[in-house]
């Protein structure tokens, strides 16, 4: 192989800015479909993470990787690659943040714009079955949007008072 088609793969990969962590022990590839339409050739994002983290929230990635095997079929950077196939990476980078920071999501201030906001974010976690990271989220959409009228006018009320 020449270097030119060492460097061009290179190109097709790209690291996740936030989400590639030196100590890492897992690269996740998520797929995206090339942004030139008169290119067949797909872009990668890589997230390198920490097993462990993943495993502590989803039922999914602990049975990929308990069902492994010892010697893993593709590495990257020294580590197992996985394909998670064509995604949303931006979705997908959602839920990892959420995983490694969910102050992020859940300490913020309220907005209209939450439940479309956390959209993806939300489909991820159910694909992925993070059941706990759902279930926070979803309790985070009904504090800012509450479910019956009754409730919406105590939010209003307060939020009358607070703002005077």
């Amino acid at each position: 192989m020449d270097d030119s088609a060492t460097s061009s793969k290179e190109h097709d990969y790209e690291r996740h800015h936030e989400l590639y962590f030196d100590d890492g022990d897992v690269v996740l590839q998520v797929d995206l479909e090339s942004v030139r339409r008169d290119s067949n050739q797909r872009e990668r994002k890589l997230f390198c993470v920490h097993k462990a983290v993943l495993c502590a929230h989803s039922i999914v990635f602990s049975n990929l990787f308990a069902d492994a095997s010892a010697s893993p079929e593709s590495t990257y950077d020294g580590r197992p690659l996985i394909n998670m196939g064509p995604d949303n990476a931006v979705d997908f980078a959602d839920l990892l943040q959420y995983l490694y920071d969910p102050s992020r999501y859940l300490l913020r201030s309220s907005g209209p714009d939450t439940p479309l906001e956390l959209r993806g974010l939300l489909t991820f976690a159910d694909k992925v079955l993070c059941n706990s990271v759902r279930s926070a989220l979803i309790k985070r959409v009904v504090l800012d949007w509450p479910t019956s009228l009754e409730q919406w006018d105590v939010r209003e009320s307060e939020t009358q008072a607070f703002t005077g």
